[in-house]
């Protein structure tokens, strides 16, 4: 035991002797509620993890014991990683630290913003086209209270990224820069060549045709209920079966890349101007580059009546269980005590489960608004009478009855194009 105390001894003697040698952190900015703001680090890559405690603890690093050890007066304990890690693709991760009396006390406005989300981080480079991220939760650590930004599209190709903290008073107000830093990119552009395919683009499965006609990007944001991600993108798109326009298809899960190794869920909402299906996004890549699409291709609405299933399903919270339909495994229960959950275990190709409606005991409708979707499984909110949906982990309240929910299950087939959007600066969505 002695000896190892002389070993991290020894080790906490370097240590701080690198430490005298490293250059002191960029001071905090403070804004006007009084919070300071610090952009400590900044990490590239598939784990982001950052390391919590005191200076020493974090250059210390795995040399400590699990369990920590007493040195002198100074108690040692081996840093803490952030709940910032593991991700699937390579992301840009930002950690911004949040310091001063009203943090203290509770009462800085970036520890409980509005509900309408009154910040947001907005990342751009050299060419200036702005990436637009979300602020979620922070969180407290030993060493102070942190908030995490995570980024798979941001200006790569720039030698220098430039970071602003901003904030608006409502949903549809102009938004001030509170903060800005200025950071070393840690990544390049990987300068991938892709040729741009001649619009318009087509695709055909068996009887079921895709046309793409000439993407567009605006900076401007399309949203007339919330002014927040600083762009759009439309996607002009016609579906024909057996050579009959069909409107009740569309295109789902829209996720594009491009050239420099940006990636981006392109989430959006459909219109129609003539024969044209609108697929009108929220976020954008930049359009100087060659994107490479991929969606699949399925009915939203109108479908056959050999394609829907309707059954029962008990109020929360009651247990999952497995039915089945067409041949398919279904597994439906709950989650966050109000969200139905169904999912196709069996995750089978040329398939897509789609949400349809639920009913009460009475007939009326209580399918909400909010859920998540992916090809083979969906939670949906569900405005259940006597329930609430668990908050911040606590457990729902419960009920009793049943809910009757329907649902499709339909084709699906994947399309991938590549592509050169247009930019339109003057555009006005």
């Amino acid at each position: 035991m002695k000896g190892r105390r002389l070993i991290i001894f020894g080790a906490l003697v370097a240590v701080l002797a690198v430490a005298l040698m490293m250059k002191p952190p960029p001071k905090p900015i403070r804004i006007s509620d009084g919070t300071l703001i610090e952009l400590s680090r900044l990490k590239f890559g598939n784990s982001n993890a950052f390391m919590h405690g005191s200076g020493l603890e974090r250059l210390m690093g795995s040399l400590l014991p699990t369990n920590g050890v007493q040195v002198g007066r100074v108690q040692l304990n081996r840093p803490k990683p952030s709940n910032n890690y593991g991700f699937e693709q390579s992301t840009l991760s930002a950690e911004f630290r949040f310091s001063g009396l009203v943090v203290e006390n509770g009462t800085s406005r970036m520890l409980s913003p509005k509900l309408h989300r009154e910040f947001r981080l907005l990342i751009t480079g050299e060419d200036g086209f702005p990436y637009v991220e979300e602020f979620l939760r922070t969180t407290r650590y030993s060493d102070g209270v942190f908030l995490y930004v995570n980024s798979t599209s941001f200006p790569r190709g720039s030698p220098v990224l430039h970071f602003q903290v901003q904030q608006h008073d409502d949903r549809l107000a102009p938004w001030r820069t509170l903060a800005e830093f200025h950071r070393p990119n840690p990544t390049r552009d990987e300068a991938r060549i892709w040729t741009a395919e001649a619009m318009p683009v087509r695709r055909s499965t068996n009887d079921v045709e895709l046309l793409i006609n000439t993407v567009t990007v605006s900076p401007r944001d399309w949203n007339k209920w919330e002014y927040f991600w600083q762009a759009t993108v439309d996607i002009p798109f016609q579906v024909r079966v057996s050579g009959v326009l069909k409107t009740n298809w569309t295109l789902h899960q829209v996720n594009g890349k491009d050239t420099s190794g940006n990636s981006l869920f392109i989430g959006a909402i459909r219109h129609f101007e003539n024969d044209w299906s609108i697929y009108r996004g929220f976020r954008s890549l930049d359009p100087r580059k060659v994107w490479r699409l991929s969606a699949d291709l399925a009915p939203e609405s109108a479908f056959a009546p050999d394609e829907l299933f309707t059954f029962e399903v008990p109020i929360p919270p009651a247990a999952s269980f497995v039915t089945n339909f067409g041949g398919a495994e279904l597994k439906v229960g709950w989650v966050n005590g109000n969200m139905l959950s169904v999912e196709l275990p069996g995750n089978p190709a040329g398939k897509r489960l789609i949400f349809v409606e639920a009913r009460d005991q009475k007939g009326r409708p209580i399918g909400e608004h909010s859920g998540s979707w992916g090809r083979t499984r969906f939670w949906k909110s569900i405005s259940l009478p006597g329930v609430s949906p668990a908050i911040l982990g606590a457990p729902p309240t419960s009920s009793t009855g049943t809910i009757t929910a329907t649902i499709a299950l339909t084709r699906n087939i994947p399309v991938e194009i590549t592509i050169q959007p247009k930019l339109d600066p003057s555009g006005s969505p």
